[in-house]
């Protein structure tokens, strides 16, 4: 403890949390992890999350009452360590081992290794997102396969075919690989393209557009403001940038406090920014006080590429 701080591990990442509030152990060895069993051949290496109505599944260090590492969109891949242990799948989420409630998820039956669809017309790319800044094994093969590179979180990479049964055929190291499509950004574009960069965003399919003059350069997922914190339609312009903001408040009579908010870019002066949102993964869905959330790793690249200026067309 110094100055009534602990320095301890979260989300994979060094922090500090106040020592007022935690209950320091004295044994001097790690808790035992649960225990898993092994997947043997043709079981499931992908599962993916449904029956939530929307609300996402909780990604856990343990089950049932393991610190939450992150919320699980519907229909997201996650990719699985083994079988299922007393209701709970073993899985890796952010970079992490973790646990999440089998109730909530649909698993791959397949044992074999996807076979490639080469995609149609140019080349496209995604971008690492999701790790907990733990980095993407690029492997030779899909699961198992051994490991040719670590892809960075925020790193752009060629997809080289079709994501089949969460995996995505990607060129890493100057060869083919596969990278787990959990933790991809698709659709980011080549960083080509003649023009000023500006933003589309889309209220009713929760979307985003990037643009290059008339090229398309990046699309995502978003999370605008919730029923009661609209984010506001219309044209507007980047108007403030800031790489990182600790960001509270009240607003409809609801307090707010978030550390170390990324890659923070105003659009109006009443507090309405773009900016990446590390607490959820539940993009596709209305989550903010009226802030635009993004991945992190996209949010990272749309900071770089748009100046104060840049328009942002907001609509439904």
């Amino acid at each position: 403890v110094s100055n009534g701080w602990l320095p301890v591990r979260c989300v994979g990442m060094d922090g500090w949390v106040s020592a007022t509030y935690a209950t320091v152990s004295t044994s001097s060895t790690n808790p035992a992890p649960a225990p898993t069993t092994p997947p043997v051949s043709g079981t499931a290496s992908t599962a993916t999350v449904t029956g939530t109505g929307g609300g996402g599944l909780n990604c856990r260090t343990a089950p049932v009452s393991g610190a939450v590492i992150t919320i699980l969109p519907k229909g997201a891949l996650v990719e699985t360590r083994g079988a299922v242990t007393n209701g709970w799948l073993p899985v890796r989420c952010s970079g992490q081992d973790a646990w999440v409630s089998a109730t909530y998820v649909t698993l791959s039956t397949s044992g074999t290794n996807p076979t490639p669809t080469a995609p149609s017309g140019s080349s496209s790319y995604a971008m690492v997102s999701g790790t907990g800044g733990g980095g993407l094994n690029c492997r030779t093969a899909p699961v198992s396969g051994s490991v040719i590179t670590i892809l960075p979180e925020g790193a752009r990479i060629e997809v080289v075919a079709s994501s089949q049964n969460g995996w995505a055929q990607v060129r890493c190291a100057s060869q083919v690989g596969w990278a787990s499509a959990a933790y991809l950004v698709f659709n980011v574009g080549s960083g080509s393209g003649s023009g000023a960069v500006w933003i589309d965003v889309n209220l009713t399919k929760q979307y985003m557009i990037v643009y290059q003059g008339s090229n398309i350069i990046g699309q995502t997922y978003v999370s605008t403001g919730r029923y009661g914190f609209d984010t506001p339609p219309g044209t507007f312009y980047v108007n403030y940038k800031l790489p990182s903001q600790t960001m509270t408040g009240v607003l409809g009579g609801e307090y707010y406090y978030v550390e170390d908010v990324p890659w923070v870019m105003y659009f109006t002066d009443r507090g309405h920014a773009i900016h990446g949102a590390y607490w959820h993964n539940n993009f596709g869905y209305r989550m903010s006080h009226g802030c635009v959330n993004l991945p992190v790793g996209f949010a990272a690249w749309l900071y770089s590429i748009s100046p104060v200026g840049t328009r942002v067309y907001i609509h439904y």
